[in-house]
């Protein structure tokens, strides 16, 4: 839309973003070219479009506007040209200093992210745009003369993994004492309530995340027009049933001890769980072999062992089968 560049610069004052203001160098005719698009673009029918994050969002048209004006040189010259990040890199970078989010993003994100991009490409952020177009040199003159900042923010503090080394500590880490101390109270008859209700706890926290996000996964790939939701290859370790894995877990945690299963329903789950382990230790091994071309290598690391050992251990602990009543 249009609105007043006042407006704009308080809305990102009030966000603490950093704000500079530079100087397009364009000829007469090249002006004329660029306006006439900016009229056509605050159309009604022009000004909402479907906003995709890589590929056509707030940077990328005033790129292709500026590029129309001068003729097409600026992607001709720099959608050869490689950087050396690919867009998963833009995202985690990005999202350093909002620890959740990068780990959203990372696994709900599927391998189209992980090809280097253009510098052409590389424009769909801001500040690699201004970096290209204070780079290049249009006609022996600069195409953006650098100017002055109008609002000035110190970059927020990056925190690397933070989340996913929260999620490995508080939700992983202990499944290892648990695990010894479950397997030991297994044979009772009257196994420990507090230790099963930590247990059903842990299991509900990890079952309800990844049957939640599997199911999201699922959706996204099912409806969403957004290619990067397609195909996902953390399906293998995130299954949409898995929210009845979560009912289970749940049951656990309410009853303080391991399911009486009928025979029937017993197997199932044993073969559902033994399933699953099998196909999520199958992620990182096709990721190593080169099948699996999408970057899961912080997702083997910091969140497929808990995931696993949580099926591991209502395999083995977590229910039993109801003996059958002589009459």
């Amino acid at each position: 839309g249009v609105y007043p560049n006042t407006a704009a610069v308080r809305m990102y004052q009030r966000e603490e973003r950093t704000v500079w203001e530079d100087k397009l160098v364009l000829t007469a005719p090249e002006k004329a070219i660029l306006f006439k698009r900016l009229q056509w673009n605050a159309r009604p029918e022009n000004r909402s479009y479907a906003y995709q994050y890589f590929f056509d969002n707030c940077s990328t048209r005033p790129r292709d506007y500026i590029d129309e004006a001068i003729g097409g040189v600026l992607q001709k010259q720099y959608s050869k040209v490689l950087s050396n990040k690919t867009f998963r890199d833009f995202v985690m970078d990005g999202y350093q200093s909002n620890p959740g989010m990068d780990v959203l993003l990372d696994f709900g994100m599927n391998s189209n992210i992980d090809r280097l991009a253009t510098s052409w490409e590389t424009m769909f952020h801001p500040l690699y745009a201004r970096a290209v177009l204070l780079d290049y040199l249009h006609k022996n003159r600069p195409l953006l003369t650098e100017g002055h900042t109008l609002v000035e923010h110190d970059r927020p503090h990056g925190y690397p993994k933070l989340a996913y080394s929260f999620l490995l500590f508080l939700g992983g880490v202990p499944l290892i004492p648990l695990g010894f101390w479950l397997f030991f109270q297994q044979k009772k008859p009257q196994p420990s309530r507090i230790l099963y209700r930590i247990f059903g706890g842990l299991s509900v926290f990890w079952l309800g995340f990844g049957g939640s996000f599997g199911f999201l996964m699922a959706l996204s790939w099912g409806v969403s027009t957004h290619t990067d939701l397609h195909h996902n290859a953390n399906m293998l370790l995130f299954w949409p049933i898995d929210l009845l894995a979560f009912v289970i877990a749940f049951m656990i945690f309410i009853k303080g001890r391991p399911l009486q299963l009928s025979p029937k329903t017993w197997f199932a789950a044993r073969v559902y769980l033994i399933l699953h382990i099998i196909v999520s230790i199958l992620l990182p091994c096709l990721r190593m072999i080169g099948v699996i071309t999408q970057n899961v290598d912080r997702i083997s690391v910091f969140l497929l062992p808990p995931y696993v050992a949580i099926l591991l251990l209502l395999f083995r602990v977590g229910f039993r089968k109801k003996q059958a009543v002589l009459p």
